[in-house]
């Protein structure tokens, strides 16, 4: 291999943490309901909602 055509520096931002802008974290809450009878039986009602933290 050529070293001449190797970089230095990786050029993709993820595969070097000091170029990468900010950490984040997410944080999520979710719900979920079944039906157990009537005409909706077994059908499964989700909501899931989530912010930026």
């Amino acid at each position: 291999m050529n070293p001449m055509m190797v970089p230095l520096v990786p050029l993709v931002p993820t595969a070097d943490k000091g170029r990468r802008a900010f950490m984040r974290l997410d944080a999520l809450l979710g719900l979920n309901v079944v039906a157990p009878s009537g005409p909706l039986q077994g059908i499964r009602f989700a909501i899931e909602v989530g912010l930026p933290a």
